[in-house]
């Protein structure tokens, strides 16, 4: 598989915000519905990465 441009969208809208889905993630799996965002707030984690100690004064889960 040829690596694509991380900023290169694809035609597909998440089915939850409306963006359009980036290339790669539709070329890793074609029927993904959802960004990759909307994605991780559908599995109870923080859209963005979160530093360390921010998520420990947070009380949230520390992934080692």
């Amino acid at each position: 598989m040829k690596k694509i441009h991380h900023s290169i969208l694809s035609t597909h809208k998440c089915s939850r915000c409306g963006k359009l889905i980036k290339q790669n993630l539709i070329n890793r799996k074609p029927l993904a519905s959802l960004c990759y965002k909307c994605h991780r707030i559908s599995n109870g984690k923080p859209a963005h990465h979160v530093a360390r100690r921010k998520r420990v004064d947070l009380h949230l889960p520390v992934h080692n």
